[in-house]
């Protein structure tokens, strides 16, 4: 009886090894279909869905060396806005490192070697590009102790005052600042900065009127803003009015710009800027940038 028990038991335990092989063998097609999806869920991994392609770096031509702007640690608002951006778009980001000189879109978007220039004045063609997402201008930076506003360039304060301006060279085109000023007799109050030739123009600037030997400065906001910062509360950066100079532009509204033609890209960048409006505007404030209202264009797509 204990035999026939044994032989009944083996024979159960043989029928169930045989039978969980068989099932075993019927499912192996579907546990093999399903193996990358079980992948998938396993944590810090990542592997693509058969079939798709991975999208490409986005492309960001930037400047090594223009703060707040850029530079080639990524500090710059344009290299922060980029990260954000990207980030979004869940895509790899990659800087093309290119000074913004004359010929930078043509030479660099224009000629493929990016996809996009983050920060761009509307208006400029042809070029496809966001809606804007923020605005400067040009600003009047004194020291707070000295209680100087600006309330025009006629103001009487200004004919016995010490000012710095941007300096572009013979060949160069003067701010509107400098040219407002000029038509008012005052070119022999003015002290030039050239803008090239390195060290710092705008820096310097800033720093003469915080030490005592410039009285103001005009120049453009963002590069005034952010070397005002260290100098705390001793400075003033004053956005000047849109209108304070007759015919010249003073505030200028910026877009991510994308080659002409690169809709869904230009689209896709639009709707990440305004995702992270916030994040966009505390990585400006930081740096110091003082920020208009923007253009009434706000709305419509510049181009």
């Amino acid at each position: 009886m204990v035999a026939n028990e044994g032989a009944i038991e083996i024979t159960l335990r043989d029928r169930l090894v045989c039978a969980l092989a068989l099932a075993c063998a019927l499912a192996a097609p579907f546990f093999v279909l399903a193996a990358p999806f079980f992948v998938l869920a396993a944590p810090g991994i990542k592997l693509a869905a058969p079939g798709i392609v991975p999208a490409p770096p986005l492309r960001v031509c930037a400047d090594p060396a223009l703060m707040p702007t850029s530079n080639d640690r990524g500090l710059g608002f344009e290299n922060r806005i980029a990260r954000i951006v990207a980030g979004d778009l869940r895509r790899d980001l990659a800087f093309v490192w290119a000074a913004e000189r004359q010929g930078f879109i043509r030479r660099y978007l224009l000629a493929g070697a990016c996809d996009v220039v983050m920060a761009v004045p509307v208006g400029l063609a042809p070029l496809g590009m966001s809606r804007p997402y923020f605005a400067s201008g040009f600003v009047m930076v004194s020291r707070r102790a000295a209680g100087l506003r600006f309330t025009g360039f006629d103001a009487p304060w200004l004919a016995r005052a010490r000012i710095g301006v941007p300096a572009l060279g013979d060949g160069g085109v003067n701010i509107p600042p400098a040219m407002a000023l000029a038509q008012r007799g005052l070119g022999g109050r003015i002290t030039g900065f050239a803008v090239l030739g390195g060290d710092d123009p705008q820096r310097r600037m800033v720093a003469a009127v915080a030490d005592g030997a410039l009285d103001v400065a005009f120049m453009w906001g963002p590069q005034a803003g952010y070397f005002a910062r260290r100098y705390g509360q001793t400075l003033r950066v004053e956005l000047l009015p849109a209108d304070s100079v007759p015919g010249s532009q003073l505030i200028y509204g910026f877009a991510a710009a994308v080659r002409p033609g690169d809709a869904a890209l230009r689209d896709a960048i639009d709707q990440a800027l305004a995702r992270h409006r916030a994040d966009i505007t505390a990585v400006l404030t930081d740096l110091g940038v003082p920020l208009a209202a923007l253009p009434h264009s706000r709305g419509r797509r510049p181009d």
